[in-house]
Formats: C-alpha cells, sequence, structure tokens
C-alpha cells in the first residue's frame, strides 16, 4: 500500500472516530435536554400543583362521604367556613364537633391558605395543607354545608335536592370549580 493511501486512511479512520464521538455527545445532549424539559416544568409549577392536589382531595372528600351516606343510608355532610379557608366532615348529629379522619385518627379538617395564616387553625392543621391555594367561594343553595342523602344525592340542610352544588379554588392564577350533578352526584372540573 502506497503511504499516501495509508495516511489518507488513517485521516479517514480517524475521522470517523471522532464523528462518532459527536453523534455520542450529540445523543447525550439530546437526553439530558429531553430529561430537563420535563423536570424543569414539574419543578417550577408548584402552585398549579397544589390547585391539582386540592382538587382531587376535594373529590376524594366528597365521594368517601357520598358513599358513607349511600352505605350508612344516612345524611352526611361537609361542613364548609370559607371565611376561615376551611372545611370539614361534622360528626352525624353533632355539627360542631368533628368525625376522625379514618387514616389518621385526628379531626376530620382540611385547612387552606386563610386558616394556615392563622396560628390558631394552623396548629390544629395535621393532613393536607394548601397554603398557596384558596378556598374562594362554595354555592350550595345558601347553605354552609354540603349534604347527601342516603342515595347520595347533594341536598339542602331539609333533605331538599339542590339546584346548584358548586366550589372554587384558586392558586397561582389557576381557578378550579368543581360542579357536583344534582341529579347524579357526580363530580366534574371545570
Amino acid at each position: 500500500m502506497c503511504p499516501k493511501n495509508k495516511e489518507v486512511k488513517g485521516r479517514l479512520s480517524l475521522f470517523l472516530r471522532q464523528a462518532m464521538s459527536l453523534t455520542e455527545l450529540v445523543v447525550v445532549v439530546f437526553i439530558l435536554g429531553l430529561g430537563s424539559a420535563m423536570v424543569i416544568p414539574l419543578a417550577g409549577d408548584q402552585g398549579s400543583q397544589q390547585v391539582n392536589k386540592a382538587t382531587y382531595r376535594f373529590i376524594a372528600d366528597l365521594q368517601y362521604v357520598q358513599a358513607k351516606a349511600i352505605g350508612t343510608r344516612t345524611v352526611q355532610s361537609l361542613a364548609f367556613d370559607v371565611s376561615h379557608g376551611e372545611y370539614y366532615y361534622p360528626l352525624a348529629g353533632n355539627p360542631s364537633l368533628y368525625t376522625l379522619d379514618p387514616f389518621t385518627k385526628k379531626d376530620y379538617r382540611v385547612f387552606f391558605h386563610t386558616a394556615l395564616a392563622n396560628a390558631t387553625f394552623s396548629a390544629q392543621s395535621h393532613t393536607e395543607e394548601f397554603p398557596g391555594v384558596e378556598l374562594v367561594s362554595i354555592n350550595f343553595g345558601g347553605e354552609t354545608g354540603l349534604y347527601f342523602d342516603s342515595l347520595g344525592l347533594p341536598t339542602d340542610s331539609g333533605g331538599n335536592p339542590l339546584s346548584t352544588a358548586k366550589i372554587t379554588i384558586k392558586g397561582n392564577n389557576l381557578t378550579r370549580i368543581l360542579s357536583i350533578d344534582t341529579t347524579t352526584g357526580r363530580v366534574t372540573i371545570n
């Protein structure tokens, strides 16, 4: 083999080795970019995550109370105190007392931004805390509580069907409206 051909072959081999290294570098950069594109939005959007977490906590609590009403064939309710930023599951027969949370064995109370700013309420908080979420409003036909009859349908405190049942929360420029269908009891998010 001619020395010139040997030199060309050597340069070609070196070029291919460098090209492979460049290809590997491009693949690594692509993988790192893809990974950071998935992680950074999750880390930077904690406020929206809190609103979503609060939304799903509401849904779980509404379904729990509704299922308990159906299972025990009794009226069950959740009470809301928008001005203090909390909702709770009152003890049947005595709305000034709280039912125990079946998991934590503490008062079944959920606190939001307004309540957590109050030292008394904050000291009582034990489960889900939503410091970045505001309990904006409730609309249960003028009632401060949402009652479920033995069929799991939303009613007022007198057992009359509701014409509307909505809960509004917001945080980090994200507003969620939970609507409870008054004919089926199904919860939807708007």
